[in-house]
């Protein structure tokens, strides 16, 4: 997922090839932690190689059968996503319409990490975890070595960067959250690719469009009945940031994979416009703190976050009237920040702030965004206005009066 669990599950792409767990029998844990670590010291040597990192300690390994993963991705959601931020993460995207009203989204992360999942690397203990009770039918679909090697990239860069604290930042900056993971596993996935089909980075198929296609042709179960918003935020860290690391290596050709570490793309913007990278395009930053003083005292803060680029371009995917632009009407995007307010008796307000590259784009995404609220809202509680390069928002409010205010207010916000 997201740095965060996402991040853990060894190759999710291939394991979307995998149906839903069923009841096997034990193996001998003993035995099969054996074999997992032959598999991990036969693996790792072409693994370092591949992407110039070095393991100065042996990688440490465990076993947990899949009658475990449940329990062990729901403690490790409550570790990541502390006090509620799925949930309320979840509220404010069915708020803009990024989610279906009333779907949690923490419950289709665990169920679709669940039944997804052949191996882990987790962050926290800093362990690679095989997962020996695999159906046979699902350990046909796979190599395990090329698993092992998507994973142990993990536990290198875990070295570098430290991934933890990667994903505490992302807390606060869901876009942010995406372009990490998109790094981690972008570039996890052409090791991998590298890895399996024995090749040099400049003789790899177009990475972005490998994920893409056998995507289309393996997802099933959950992930093809969750929400298309869940589905991308899984799948597009493979695909793009696949694509991205792609660009980097060819821009870099005399350097490895670890100095892509050392410059941590900054958005998603970055992440889906490589020339925004090379050109350090920094995300402008959006202060909402003054549009407080106008708020009346019963509302509450619920959640307050980052809308990049990757969200957007999503949202308008989802929508008829925008589905055949969408990537139009989301490029331009230079910052969007939101807040989220409830009342005791559960009325909910959202209202944000964004800055585009030019007028014409802002106008384009006011269009944009207009056209997904009508079509996504039952009511017409919401309004949009587009200030020269900014565009304010304002949903959930039924008065008027207040909205406008609010908008009065986010119009001096720059």
């Amino acid at each position: 997922m997201k740095i965060r669990t996402s991040v853990l599950i060894i190759g999710i792409l291939i394991m979307a090839f995998l149906c839903c767990c069923r009841h096997v029998q034990k193996t001998d844990r003993d035995k099969a932690l054996k074999e997992f670590r032959k598999q991990v010291d036969e693996t790792l040597p072409a693994v370092v190689s591949l992407t110039g990192i070095q393991m100065s300690d042996p990688v440490k390994i465990e076993m947990l059968t899949r009658g475990e993963l449940g329990k062990f991705f729901e403690n490790t959601m409550e570790i990541e996503y502390p006090n509620g931020e799925l949930r309320k993460r979840g509220q404010c995207f069915a708020e803009i319409g990024l989610l279906p009203q009333g779907y949690d989204l923490s419950a289709g992360f665990v169920k679709l990490l669940k039944e997804q999942a052949g191996a882990i690397y987790d962050q926290h203990s800093k362990t690679l975890k095989g997962v020996p009770d695999l159906p046979t039918e699902q350990k046909r679909a796979v190599n395990d070595r090329m698993i092992i090697s998507h994973e142990l990239v993990h536990a290198l860069q875990d070295r570098i960067i430290d991934i933890k604290k990667q994903s505490d930042a992302g807390l606060r900056n869901i876009d942010y959250e995406y372009a990490v993971r998109a790094l981690l596993e972008g570039m996890a996935s052409s090791v991998q690719l590298a890895y399996g089909q024995n090749l040099p980075y400049n003789k790899l198929p177009d990475v972005q469009s490998f994920w893409r296609s056998n995507l289309a042709r393996a997802t099933g179960g959950t992930l093809a009945q969750s929400p298309q918003y869940l589905t991308e935020y899984l799948i597009s860290p493979y695909a793009e940031g696949g694509a991205f690391v792609q660009a980097w290596q060819k821009a870099n050709s005399g350097k490895t994979l670890k100095d892509l570490l050392g410059k941590i793309p900054a958005s998603s913007e970055q992440v889906l416009h490589f020339k925004k990278y090379v050109e350090a395009d920094e995300p402008t930053d959006i202060d909402l703190k003054h549009v407080h003083k106008i708020l009346p005292k019963d509302w509450k803060l619920l959640y307050a976050n980052i809308l990049g680029e990757f969200d957007l371009l999503i949202l308008f995917k989802m929508y008829k009237g925008t589905q055949n632009n969408a990537v139009e009407l989301s490029t331009g995007w230079d910052g969007c920040r939101f807040e989220a307010y409830e009342r005791k008796n559960g009325d909910r307000i959202l209202f944000g702030s964004s800055i585009w590259d030019s007028e014409k784009d802002a106008n384009e995404f006011s269009n944009g965004f207009n056209t997904v609220l009508k079509e996504s809202r039952t009511r017409g509680d919401y309004e949009v206005v587009q200030k020269k390069t900014m565009v304010n928002f304002v949903t959930g409010s039924s008065d008027g009066n207040q909205r406008s205010a609010i908008l009065k207010s986010l119009s001096e916000t720059h």
